[in-house]
């Protein structure tokens, strides 16, 4: 139905009138829409296939002093969120931080922050599933235009400082460290992890 409503604009009143390529085009622009074909068969019958875009991670978007969910797949492009259960599963990280104060149909985030979402793509492709163990993944941005990350761990008050290096391997020396840390019982309210060693910072 919703497919439907979309070729409205295209006016047709019968199967001849039914311009594949407008279609096409019209189904193309939608941002959800990751690829898509149609073929027309005479004498009636319009075949529509598409695929939709996969969210590896999610960010929001302030918008008239409101904070909106929206999707993020695996080459950068930013889509709306339909489905709110998408923030409720653990596979798919949060991510906050990113320079993006509006969004329109295709948009992709900016070059510079797509090997992280590279990185979460193929974590997230693991069966092994990381992301249980992480609530936020914060980008900070460094003053010579590089940028760093802060992991926020979902059973812990502690924030993880890293470099842009996100692999299964970091996030399991991640929780190795946090064990420790916790097995201390100290007032640690950070964890840096950069420069290839651990220091921590007190309460």
């Amino acid at each position: 139905e919703e497919i439907v409503s979309k070729f409205v604009p295209l006016n047709c009143s019968n199967w001849f009138d039914f311009d594949v390529e407008q279609a096409v085009s019209i189904l193309s622009s939608e941002p959800g829409i990751d690829s898509v074909s149609i073929e027309k068969k005479f004498p009636n019958m319009i075949y529509v296939n598409l695929s939709e875009r996969v969210p590896v991670a999610v960010t929001f978007i302030e918008e008239n002093g409101t904070s909106n969910p929206i999707q993020i797949d695996k080459t950068g492009v930013l889509f709306p969120l339909k489905d709110a259960s998408v923030l409720q599963t653990s596979k798919i990280p949060i991510i906050s931080g990113l320079p993006i104060d509006h969004m329109t149909g295709g948009m992709r985030i900016p070059p510079k922050y797509r090997p992280l979402i590279d990185q979460i793509a193929k974590i997230g492709e693991d069966k092994t599933n990381y992301f249980a163990s992480i609530s936020e993944i914060c980008v900070i941005p460094k003053e010579f235009g590089n940028y760093e990350l802060a992991l926020i761990p979902s059973q812990s008050k502690i924030k993880v400082l890293t470099d842009r290096s996100l692999n299964q391997d970091a996030l399991k020396y991640m929780m190795v460290v946090l064990d420790v840390v916790n097995l201390l019982d100290t007032e640690v309210s950070e964890v840096d992890l950069r420069y290839g060693s651990v220091s921590c910072r007190m309460k």
